[in-house]
């Protein structure tokens, strides 16, 4: 799951336009993210904000595959969790956007054209498909009033090995 969750980081962090979203090494220097919690931006982070989260994995099946070799297979959830700002002059502004900030709508967007069937160069991903997104939240952070969204990408991977 570690390479999984650094891989979409990666991808997300070349992708993103780096003139909107803050892009670094570490929480402190960017705003996309490896993320403890699903509900909680870090302080250091400014809108728009993207973080990436382990959201389980499926039973593990391990069957032979040939004489000498075995295939263990599961599916993985990872939630990507986009952030804006509730834009006080705005109604809805957190969810649409404007023109000086994009919304959450326009995070989804972006971000699925970026992970739309890509398996990120791992021999592992079989394929990835997005889940269902339940509707936005409005949340409090450190950073102000926020829109939230989780959309959850589900990963089958297949791993092979000599036994």
């Amino acid at each position: 799951m570690r390479e999984l969750l650094k891989a979409i980081q990666e991808t997300l962090r070349s992708g993103l336009d780096s003139t909107v979203y803050r892009i670094g090494s570490t929480p402190e220097q960017s705003d996309i993210f490896i993320a403890d919690n699903e509900q909680y931006l870090p302080k250091a982070c400014l809108f728009p904000a993207v973080g990436i989260k382990d959201a389980g994995e499926s039973e593990l099946i391990e069957h032979a595959c040939g004489e000498n070799q075995m295939a263990e297979e599961s599916t993985f959830t990872v939630s990507i969790i986009c952030w804006a700002p509730s834009l006080s002059n705005k109604i809805g502004g957190g969810i649409i956007g404007d023109q000086t900030q994009p919304g959450i709508q326009d995070s989804k967007i972006y971000i699925h054209t970026l992970l739309r069937g890509n398996t990120l160069g791992l021999d592992f991903v079989e394929s990835v498909n997005r889940g269902a997104i339940p509707p936005s939240q409005t949340t409090i952070q450190d950073a102000g009033t926020a829109q939230s969204l989780v959309i959850p990408y589900i990963y089958e991977i297949k791993k092979y090995y000599m036994i």
